[in-house]
């Protein structure tokens, strides 16, 4: 059975122990369930790559190395040639070395510097559309987006948790078995999405 937001929200409050509005407001559990929401996408957003990748074409400029991120970006995954689909190579810092001096040409290497993208070697040519960037871009949290029922089945008894987690600082009854729930919820959502990613269900 798919959980709707409905189900979760009547699981937080049954773990609360308050089936309908008392000491916990609607609008308190709705803000729980929200900010739980949050934490769940932060630990577990690598897994849910697929579900929420972006991608954009990417511009080159002759002479030019350093390109700012696409406007809705908060992290750069991949570069590919959209001519062959190669993937440029991700330059680390100990590597930088051997490509800062790299004469220019078609772009086969790139590093995040300052805050932007700088491209091995610098492009020769100018094109529109050359490469194609992966990307995360942040998601609005909200109430309503995403949607609990966005999430995979298994991280949703997991955000149901984490809300009542939130709810229980209120009254400062955060009790061993609602973290011992959470540490299960957890493990099962690691299981369940690692051998998700592992058959490419994810990427």
């Amino acid at each position: 059975m798919a959980m709707t937001l409905e189900n979760v929200t009547a699981f937080v409050r049954s773990l609360l122990g308050e089936s309908t509005a008392r000491y916990w407001t609607d609008a308190e559990v709705t803000l729980y369930i929200q900010m739980a929401k949050v934490k769940v996408q932060a630990q577990f957003f690598p897994y849910l790559w697929n579900q929420y990748k972006c991608g954009a074409d990417f511009a080159i400029t002759a002479a030019t190395s350093l390109y700012n991120y696409p406007t809705d970006a908060t992290k750069i995954v991949a570069l590919e040639v959209k001519a062959d689909g190669k993937i440029l190579r991700k330059v680390e810092e100990d590597e930088f070395h051997r490509y800062a001096d790299a004469s220019s040409g078609d772009p086969t290497a790139w590093t995040l510097l300052g805050g932007q993208i700088r491209l091995f070697p610098v492009p020769s040519t100018t094109d529109t559309d050359y490469l194609w960037c992966w990307y995360w871009k942040p998601l609005t949290i909200t109430a309503t987006t995403p949607a609990v029922t966005d999430f995979p089945d298994v991280c949703k008894s997991l955000i149901a948790i984490e809300a009542v987690i939130l709810a229980r600082g209120k009254d400062h009854a955060i009790t061993a078995d609602i973290l011992e729930l959470r540490n299960i919820y957890e493990q099962n959502v690691l299981i369940e999405l690692n051998s998700a990613l592992t058959a490419g269900q994810y990427v």
